[in-house]
Protein backbone atom coordinates (compact mmCIF):
# COMPACT_ATOMS: atom_id res chain seq x y z
CA UNK A 1 0.00 0.00 0.00
CA UNK A 2 1.25 3.53 -0.86
CA UNK A 3 0.53 7.17 -1.29
CA UNK A 4 1.48 8.25 -4.55
CA UNK A 5 1.11 11.78 -5.77
CA UNK A 6 1.12 12.25 -9.48
CA UNK A 7 3.41 14.88 -10.65
CA UNK A 8 3.04 17.66 -12.65
CA UNK A 9 2.85 16.54 -16.33
CA UNK A 10 2.40 13.11 -16.22
CA UNK A 11 0.07 11.44 -18.80
CA UNK A 12 -1.95 9.08 -16.97
CA UNK A 13 -3.70 7.97 -20.51
CA UNK A 14 -0.37 8.60 -22.67
CA UNK A 15 2.25 6.59 -24.44
CA UNK A 16 4.54 9.08 -24.67
CA UNK A 17 7.28 10.23 -22.77
CA UNK A 18 5.10 11.93 -19.98
CA UNK A 19 4.12 8.89 -18.70
CA UNK A 20 7.03 6.48 -18.52
CA UNK A 21 10.62 7.11 -17.15
CA UNK A 22 9.65 9.76 -14.65
CA UNK A 23 10.94 9.37 -10.92
CA UNK A 24 7.91 9.18 -9.02
CA UNK A 25 8.21 9.69 -5.21
CA UNK A 26 5.75 7.64 -3.07
CA UNK A 27 5.22 7.57 0.65
CA UNK A 28 5.65 3.51 1.50
CA UNK A 29 7.96 2.06 4.25
CA UNK A 30 8.47 -1.27 3.37
CA UNK A 31 11.60 -3.61 2.71
CA UNK A 32 11.65 -6.13 -0.63
CA UNK A 33 14.38 -8.99 -0.45
CA UNK A 34 15.52 -9.73 -4.01
CA UNK A 35 17.26 -13.43 -2.89
CA UNK A 36 20.88 -14.12 -4.03
CA UNK A 37 21.38 -16.15 -7.08
CA UNK A 38 18.44 -14.96 -9.00
CA UNK A 39 18.02 -12.37 -11.51
CA UNK A 40 17.25 -8.77 -10.79
CA UNK A 41 16.62 -6.64 -13.63
CA UNK A 42 17.31 -3.15 -13.22
CA UNK A 43 16.45 0.12 -15.39
CA UNK A 44 19.98 3.04 -14.83
CA UNK A 45 18.86 6.56 -15.75
CA UNK A 46 21.89 8.97 -16.91
CA UNK A 47 22.39 10.39 -13.17
CA UNK A 48 23.01 6.72 -12.14
CA UNK A 49 19.86 5.96 -9.98
CA UNK A 50 19.39 2.10 -10.20
CA UNK A 51 15.73 1.40 -10.30
CA UNK A 52 15.32 -2.75 -9.68
CA UNK A 53 12.08 -4.18 -11.29
CA UNK A 54 9.11 -5.05 -8.73
CA UNK A 55 6.61 -6.16 -11.22
CA UNK A 56 5.59 -6.82 -15.25
CA UNK A 57 2.09 -6.97 -16.96
CA UNK A 58 1.34 -8.67 -19.83
CA UNK A 59 -0.63 -5.46 -21.18
CA UNK A 60 1.34 -4.09 -24.13
CA UNK A 61 3.04 -7.54 -24.55
CA UNK A 62 1.39 -10.48 -23.97
CA UNK A 63 3.87 -12.80 -25.27
CA UNK A 64 6.55 -11.24 -22.32
CA UNK A 65 7.35 -14.00 -19.80
CA UNK A 66 9.72 -14.38 -17.13
CA UNK A 67 12.05 -16.52 -19.46
CA UNK A 68 12.35 -13.37 -21.47
CA UNK A 69 13.01 -10.69 -19.02
CA UNK A 70 17.21 -10.67 -19.78
CA UNK A 71 16.13 -9.13 -23.38
CA UNK A 72 13.41 -6.77 -21.92
CA UNK A 73 16.14 -4.14 -22.74
CA UNK A 74 16.06 -5.14 -26.53
CA UNK A 75 11.80 -4.33 -26.30
CA UNK A 76 11.81 -0.86 -24.04
CA UNK A 77 12.15 2.11 -25.88
CA UNK A 78 14.61 3.67 -23.17
CA UNK A 79 15.02 7.36 -23.18
CA UNK A 80 18.41 8.59 -24.39
CA UNK A 81 20.88 7.76 -21.15
CA UNK A 82 19.34 4.87 -19.50
CA UNK A 83 20.42 1.72 -20.04
CA UNK A 84 18.76 -2.08 -18.86
CA UNK A 85 20.66 -4.69 -17.09
CA UNK A 86 20.37 -7.67 -15.57
CA UNK A 87 22.24 -9.19 -12.46
CA UNK A 88 22.63 -12.25 -10.62
CA UNK A 89 23.25 -10.77 -6.98
CA UNK A 90 25.57 -12.78 -4.89
CA UNK A 91 24.06 -12.10 -1.89
CA UNK A 92 20.35 -11.37 -1.04
CA UNK A 93 19.84 -7.84 -2.24
CA UNK A 94 17.39 -5.65 0.13
CA UNK A 95 15.25 -2.28 -0.97
CA UNK A 96 14.30 -0.27 2.41
CA UNK A 97 12.80 2.69 2.35
CA UNK A 98 14.81 4.32 5.05
CA UNK A 99 12.86 7.83 5.12
CA UNK A 100 9.17 6.26 4.45
CA UNK A 101 9.64 7.80 0.72
CA UNK A 102 10.47 5.51 -2.47
CA UNK A 103 11.25 6.37 -6.28
CA UNK A 104 9.16 3.98 -8.24
CA UNK A 105 8.53 4.58 -12.34
CA UNK A 106 7.43 2.99 -15.02
CA UNK A 107 8.66 1.61 -18.21
CA UNK A 108 7.44 1.05 -22.04
CA UNK A 109 6.44 -2.25 -21.54
CA UNK A 110 3.98 -1.26 -18.31
CA UNK A 111 6.58 -2.59 -15.75
CA UNK A 112 6.90 -1.56 -12.02
CA UNK A 113 10.15 -0.45 -11.12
Amino acid sequence: MAVLGIPAGFDLGGSGPGRFYQDIVINRDTERLFSAGKPAHQLLDPEGRVYVMQAYSHIVDDSLTRDALPGLGDRLQLPTGWAYRTEIPEHGLVLRTATGEAHILQDSACSAW
